[in-house]
């Protein structure tokens, strides 16, 4: 959770999944948020430069490249969806605006 983000292009991400994913059992759940530029584009760069001061910049992804993440997995229902919308608790009212909160949550399966 909450850790992609933090990976650049350079560093594979997607082939870091792919080696975790061998490793899996079949039926394991990988889970994963990750940040986005998409919903709230104009935070998108105040954020960037922040986390650009810091020991792990931040590469926001937008909702395909997140999927693309879980190559080789199936995604559980909702699929990938804005933060607040992932399974909320049914008591509650819906978010009215999921986009404030800049990411997106998913669980795939391992077939």
């Amino acid at each position: 959770m909450a850790v992609l983000h933090f990976v650049p292009d350079a560093d594979d991400p997607a082939g870091i999944v792919s080696r975790y994913a061998k490793e899996m059992a079949p039926g394991s759940c990988l889970v994963l948020s990750h940040a986005t530029h998409e919903g709230q584009p104009q935070h998108a760069g105040p954020h960037q430069r922040l986390y650009a001061r810091t020991s792990t910049p931040l590469r926001m992804r937008s909702h395909a490249e997140v999927t693309a993440l879980f190559d080789g997995f199936e995604l559980v229902d909702p699929g990938l969806v804005l933060l607040t919308q992932w399974r909320p608790d049914p008591t509650d009212e819906p978010d009215e605006h999921p986009e404030r909160f800049s990411g997106y949550a998913g669980v795939g399966r391992k077939p």
